[in-house]
């Protein structure tokens, strides 16, 4: 499976992964059922000792309650001591082994879960570099199957580690779109979930697109999207997307960004909600 391009052959990576999961759950159950031996074999071993410590026991009321020299009496006791000692180091070892074996088991879970991660990653760095793209090559790229590829791949992690549900999170659904590269043949879905997340197309010669008057215009600059752009998520926001240089930002903003607009507006509304309770 080395050589094939996932991106454009994820059906076909999908199925030959599915494949190599299909052995999975009968080796995990062969590693619990060998842990499972083993704990029976504790168990025996305890009872054995249990018994055995009894039996030191009884030898030693024995010696106190009867008129034989203690030689003969506890004659046995060194026997019993050892076979204890013997038991417990069999303990010991099955202890190791069980580690050993959970050990395996998490191994062979975290091979298949390092390279479907490691598989991500890269269909996540084409899909990064195909939103530089020209927009011819990324009308060709959008008709791959890419976008199908990545939220199946990410649900068949679960929710074992943060990165993994941003990857999911990355395709959910939201209540905007990002602005559409006017020479694509076709509209495409917008990629989902915060939207400065996704930064609108760039466009391949900026002092070009400036220039022309079809292409839709963001910020307070009013010029077309080009370089690092965010989002703000006031709702009827009349710009929607800004860059970098025009707001000030040199990296994404962390939580909820909003621009000046929208943040003088929200101020007003507050401002008024504050009047009317007064009065």
């Amino acid at each position: 499976m080395d050589g094939l391009d996932i991106r454009h052959d994820s059906n076909l990576y999908l199925q030959e992964y599915i494949s190599t999961l299909e052995n999975l759950p009968s080796e995990i159950q062969y590693h619990w059922a060998e842990i499972q031996k083993r704990n029976e074999q504790l168990e025996e071993l305890e009872r054995h000792i249990h018994s055995r410590d009894n039996n030191l026991s009884k030898i030693h009321r024995q010696v106190m309650n009867s008129t034989d020299t203690k030689a003969d009496a506890l004659k046995n006791e060194p026997i019993i001591i050892r076979k204890i000692r013997r038991d417990y180091d069999r303990i010991q070892a099955l202890a190791d082994e069980k580690v050993q074996i959970a050990e395996e088991a998490l191994k062979l879970l975290e091979r298949h879960l390092r390279r479907l991660d490691n598989d991500l990653d890269k269909v996540q760095d084409d899909s990064r570099t195909d939103m530089g793209s020209p927009p011819s090559m990324m009308s060709t790229r959008q008709a791959s199957p890419v976008a199908a590829l990545k939220l199946p791949l990410a649900d068949m992690i679960g929710e074992g580690s943060q990165r993994k549900r941003r990857r999911a999170n990355s395709n959910v659904s939201s209540g905007r779109s990002t602005p559409a590269i006017r020479t694509r043949s076709r509209e495409t879905t917008p990629l989902r979930g915060p939207r400065r997340q996704h930064a609108p197309p760039r466009h391949g010669n900026d002092s070009d697109s400036q220039g022309e008057s079809d292409e839709p215009l963001y910020c307070f600059c009013q010029q077309v999207s080009y370089g690092n752009m965010v989002a703000c998520d006031g709702e009827n926001c009349p710009h929607e997307w800004f860059h970098y240089d025009c707001v000030g930002l040199t990296a994404p903003p962390k939580g909820a960004w909003y621009c000046e607009h929208c943040l003088a507006e929200m101020q007003d509304k507050k401002v008024k909600k504050l009047k009317r309770k007064k009065d």
